[in-house]
């Protein structure tokens, strides 16, 4: 068991997907061969529980260092901590944020039960006044079994870490404005024994190189993409499309235009939004026909390829409102055809790589007469 368990949470780590028992029976059983195949429901169970138990393990881990660098003393570190793992053996999702007020610093616990969509929880601390504190500024960690990402308020430049995995982007209003950069160049240093637990301890110097681009330019450092605009610069570890100067224009909000064998197209113009991406003007193009998306399609920067779950969960959704026997705008007119091509594209592991191999279409026309 200890193979399929390893095997489950190195898939969920490189989707960039939290542990939940939701999550993790969903990859046991689409895993298939050695994972999945056990007849036996308990069998596939007790390798979601282990799955489960070692994400919160690691989440509690993060969390405790979050405590640590925070100067929260004992015994109240060690009553958060074992807070923090009770709500997550309940599936929920907790978020600790660091924060100003006047003189004094807090730090504020919300646990969120996702099967209600409301928070449930909630406490205060204070922090002792500290240049660390000062140094980081306002910064939360939000707490998901075997998922912890550190990311900072919606008001200022985007900043967002989980395991092995980090994306900025802060506006630039003078070619010379780059003081955003430096503030995340010092909070990367102070995070540095978080931000080495999660993976990404070369943040800083990834940070520190936007310093050096040219406006327009984009460049790779090491997993790193780096890219500088007129009003933005921007970096992500991690490639997306595997192509720098595609990697660049979505970091920058320009157009985007990807072209797959079997006349099929992909376009959208990316714009960010308090952490997330989001796709305007999306069209999927099948030989004739134009599919247009509207509204909600948009997903976390920090997923492996955060393009395709932005489709993904823009398509769910329009498909539950056909379902609930509503005909959303963006699909009055669609052929059946057309149809199973959609489906197919959310049905998929990987719906980009399959239309690059030219498989996809083909798998929905396949979908489309079994139907008959």
């Amino acid at each position: 068991m200890k193979e399929n368990v390893e095997k489950v949470v190195r898939f969920l780590e490189n989707e960039g997907l939290p542990f939940t028992w939701w999550e993790v029976m969903r990859v046991v059983e689409e895993l298939g061969p050695g994972v999945g195949e056990p007849p036996d429901p308990f069998a596939r169970e007790a390798i979601a529980h282990e799955v489960v138990t070692e994400g919160i393990r690691r989440s509690v881990a993060v969390a405790g260092k979050f405590l640590d660098l925070l100067g929260v003393s004992l015994p109240s570190r060690e009553d958060v901590s074992y807070d923090i793992e009770r709500q997550l053996s309940w599936d929920r999702k907790v978020a600790l944020w660091c924060f100003r007020r006047k003189k004094e610093f807090h730090l504020e616990m919300a646990v969120e039960d996702p099967k209600l969509g409301e928070t449930v929880a909630k406490r205060r601390l204070y922090l002792p006044d500290s240049k660390l504190l000062r140094a980081i500024g306002e910064i939360g960690l939000e707490i998901q079994p075997g998922r912890t990402v550190l990311r900072s308020p919606a008001y200022v430049p985007d900043l967002a870490v989980s395991k092995e995995r980090a994306f900025f982007r802060a506006k630039v209003y003078q070619p010379k404005d780059l003081e955003e950069v430096k503030k995340a160049s010092k909070k990367a240093k102070v995070l540095a024994p978080l931000l080495s637990l999660m993976g990404v301890e070369d943040l800083r110097e990834a940070v520190e190189a936007l310093r050096g681009l040219k406006v327009g330019e984009v460049r790779t450092e090491g997993p790193y993409v780096l890219a500088s605009g007129e009003r933005a610069v921007a970096l992500r570890r991690g490639p997306i499309f595997g192509d720098p100067e595609l990697d660049g224009a979505l970091l920058l909000e320009r157009d985007v235009t990807l072209a797959f064998p079997g006349e099929v197209e992909v376009s959208f113009r990316p714009y960010w939004t308090s952490g997330h991406v989001n796709l305007s003007g999306l069209k999927i193009r099948w030989k004739d026909e134009v599919f247009q998306g509207g509204e909600g399609f948009w997903a976390d920067p920090l997923l492996r390829n955060p393009i395709t779950e932005a489709i993904r969960n823009g398509l769910r959704r329009e498909f539950e409102r056909l379902e609930d026997g509503l005909l959303p705008s963006s699909l009055e007119g669609v052929s059946a055809k057309m149809l199973g091509f959609l489906r197919a594209f959310v049905a998929h592991e990987d719906p980009f790589q399959a239309l690059a191999e030219g498989r996809l279409h083909r798998y929905a026309t396949a979908e489309l007469f079994a139907d008959f």
